[in-house]
């Protein structure tokens, strides 16, 4: 069988993870105890989370980042295991007895999901192109650090300047479990993918009661995409990769990918990694929500299992500023939201006083998640800049986008509409919606903003019927996602924050994560007029019928693209300039086993640095391009280098590296060997890397220095054209 030979990797990868999980269950079972579920299988993503920020801030400490520092931090989570274990044992052994359903198929689930993935992921498993070679490189780089901050492999010797968290889990895991990170990179891309998709069918059986639309949950949020067939299939017959590109570019100069896009990307980019994070902390927001507490008691009667519970929270919330900082002012104006809504909902009169302790509670929770993550903050002060859209988004583009979350949404808030307890109309109503909507027409020819009756009428209205009427907690939930996710557009088409691409980027992805859980549970809700057995056949069974087919239109294009993906042969986005047209391949775990056919030198001589270097000392390489094969040793071995891409470290810290460029061709390109040896010195350079690259762009004369100056360098790997020489100073 194909996954055979990778079998100690992937057996070893997901005992690691499933021990993380089974040493945070009785925590999660402690923590989670208004869900029906009790958080079983949140409690994978919260032993990940526990762990790795355990063995960052452990790796601040003397004793650094390495197996100690790992072993310490898994000491500490037994520890609280058998704390929380030995608290109600009683209460947990009965929850598992009668739950043994719940929790096979929770755990078939999982493991269903992950090996389907990764199944997938063999198909095109190449770490190259797009921006893997920037992610890995991140991977690889604090894989080889000796302790915190790590180090930036594009540019030596400065620490990463990016929100590196999450390819710290990645590089966790692999260390936990011993895996090279070749193999360990395709194997977190499926571990991510399997965490999402069980997490949110969690939230879908916690919302319902019901596994059915746990699994609609799962396909809304996972496996669905936007309506953008019904374009492309104008002036295009095959459903390929570029059609799937197609897909996440609608709205005019920005981004638009969606779950499933990132996910077939196969980027281990910063915002797919916080993907079961985020859905993580919509599952304790769920859990706030039942409590029938206000201020820091949402989050329990008892003053202690208070405060372990608001400390825990806060480290959730704060992971998102440092593993992807675009969702952290999210999801803490969300918990804002449900925690001071409980002021104004369910027809509460309003408590002056309630309302300052829950603004006491809010301030308690931000500024702890925001400590504890501070030695992080305190190296990466944000750089962020405000400022005024002028390029709006289309409505149509808008309305393909998120086409099947808008159709859904409208049902499910006119059904609450008419569940509500209110007030009849009377003359007075009549005129304040009349002067509504004209202020809603003015408003949008104003701002020019198209999208903004769509998105206000769905922020208004389910707020509308939240302060007006008394809705049953689910509902509240989802209206609440239903509006928030509304405003989250809204803020897109007004203010951006450092580009509006970026912007657009980051948020829709959130806001589908808010409408596919309130689509889920809104379907939950619509059941009853889809149902065409009862009365008014004629009209459900219309309702049933264009609900079919939104489903078909916005699923289409996942499944032809995947089957293309699958069935045709042709290499993948990432690959397709690095496999030899007509070679044979074959599904493989290895992200570098690509090298072997396109670039063996590069591959032996990579190989043979992971194998033999064990220190992060600099490397020299030609400098890179974004986007480009360039920077192809740091990127693989997370040696540092001088300068990486250029493109990427210039966004990053807003500084062009132009005399770090010249340096390195001046070593490369100079007949002056003292020249050359102080420039090395300059940048501290260890080891200087000559292949194919580097000879294609610097002169034999310039190169033959090396050569011939063995009291200078000496040659420590010598394969073909590729020579590696340690400096000696």
């Amino acid at each position: 069988m194909f996954i055979s030979p990778f079998f100690p990797e992937i057996f070893s990868f997901l005992l690691a993870v499933e021990l993380l999980g089974f040493l945070a269950l009785p925590f999660t079972f402690f923590y989670l105890t208004r869900l029906k579920d009790r958080g079983y299988l949140a409690s994978k993503a919260i032993g990940i989370l526990i762990f790795c920020y355990l063995t960052w801030v452990i790796a601040y400490s003397p004793i650094g980042y390495n197996i100690y520092s790992l072993a310490l931090a898994l000491f500490v989570l037994a520890a609280l295991c058998v704390y929380f274990y030995l608290r109600d044992p009683k209460a947990l052994k009965e929850f598992l007895r009668k739950e043994k359903k719940t929790i096979i198929i929770s755990e078939i689930l999982f493991l269903l999901s992950f090996f389907i993935f990764l199944i997938i992921r063999m198909h095109n498993p190449e770490i190259v192109n797009l921006e893997k070679f920037y992610d890995y490189a991140l991977i690889n780089g604090i894989a080889r650090s000796p302790a915190m901050p790590p180090i930036d492999p594009w540019l030596s010797p400065s620490s990463i300047h990016y929100y590196y968290f999450g390819h710290f889990i990645v590089a966790t895991l692999g260390k936990l479990s011993m895996v090279p990170t070749n193999y360990s990179f395709n194997l977190a891309l499926a571990l991510l993918f399997a965490l999402t998709a069980s997490l949110a069918y969690s939230l879908g059986y916690n919302l319902t009661k019901r596994r059915l639309y746990g699994l609609v949950a799962l396909a809304l949020v996972c496996l669905i995409g936007n309506a953008s067939i019904l374009l492309w299939a104008m002036d295009h017959t095959q459903m390929d990769i570029n059609a799937l590109w197609f897909s996440t570019r609608l709205i005019p100069n920005t981004i638009n990918e969606y779950p499933f896009a990132s996910f077939l990307f196969g980027e281990l980019h910063a915002h797919y990694i916080s993907f079961p994070f985020q859905m993580l902390l919509l599952i304790i927001l769920l859990d706030i929500n039942y409590s029938e507490k206000k201020g820091l008691f949402v989050f329990g009667d008892n003053p202690k299992d208070s405060i372990i519970r608001v400390f825990f929270f806060s480290l959730f919330l704060g992971s998102m500023s440092f593993m992807n900082s675009w969702a952290y002012p999210t999801y803490a104006l969300l918990f804002a939201v449900f925690l001071l809504g409980k002021e104004f909902a369910f027809g509460i009169p309003f408590d002056y006083k309630s309302f300052l302790f829950s603004l006491f509670s809010l301030f308690i929770v931000c500024s702890l998640s925001i400590l504890l993550y501070m030695p992080y903050h305190l190296s990466n002060p944000p750089e962020r800049t405000i400022g005024y859209v002028v390029e709006k988004t289309p409505i149509i583009p808008f309305i393909i986008f998120f086409f099947p979350f808008l159709f859904i949404l409208c049902l499910f808030i006119a059904k609450e509409y008419k569940n509500v307890k209110r007030k009849k109309f009377t003359v007075g109503w009549v005129l304040i919606s009349l002067l509504l909507f004209e202020a809603l027409l003015y408003a949008t020819i104003i701002l020019r903003t198209p999208i903004l009756p769509v998105t206000l009428l769905l922020a208004l209205i389910p707020a509308g019927i939240l302060i007006r009427g008394i809705v049953c907690t689910e509902s509240y939930y989802a209206l609440v996602l239903t509006s928030f996710g509304a405003m989250l557009t809204l803020f897109t088409d007004v203010f951006y924050i450092s580009s509006r691409t970026d912007t657009v980027f980051k948020y829709y992805l959130q806001t589908w994560f808010f409408w596919a859980v309130a689509c889920a549970y809104g379907l939950y809700v619509l059941r009853e007029q889809i149902n065409i057995h009862t009365s008014k056949k004629k009209r459900r069974f219309i309702y049933a019928a264009c609900l079919c087919l939104v489903i078909i239109t916005s699923s289409l294009l996942p499944c032809l693209v995947l089957c293309n993906y699958l069935f045709s042969g042709v290499p993948f986005f990432g690959a397709v300039n690095y496999v030899p047209a007509g070679s044979q391949r074959t599904m493989s775990l290895d992200g570098i086993d690509y090298m072997k056919t396109a670039r063996e030198q590069d591959y032996n001589a990579i190989k043979w640095i992971n194998d033999n270097i064990r220190t992060s000392g600099t490397i020299l390489e030609k400098p890179g391009k974004s986007f480009s094969y360039e920077s192809r040793v740091s990127a693989n071995t997370g040696l540092p280098t001088v300068i990486g891409w250029q493109g990427h470290e210039y966004t990053l810290r807003l500084i062009w590296y132009q005399e770090r460029t010249n340096d390195v061709d001046t070593i490369y390109q100079t007949l002056e060997n003292e020249k050359a040896l102080s420039l090395l010195k300059k940048y501290n350079v260890s080891y200087v890397y000559i292949g194919l690259l580097e000879r294609s762009a610097y002169p034999e004369d310039g190169l033959k220095k090396f050569s011939e100056n063995p009291q200078y360098y000496t040659p420590i790997y010598d394969n073909l054209s590729t020579t590696i020489y340690r400096v000696n100073q």
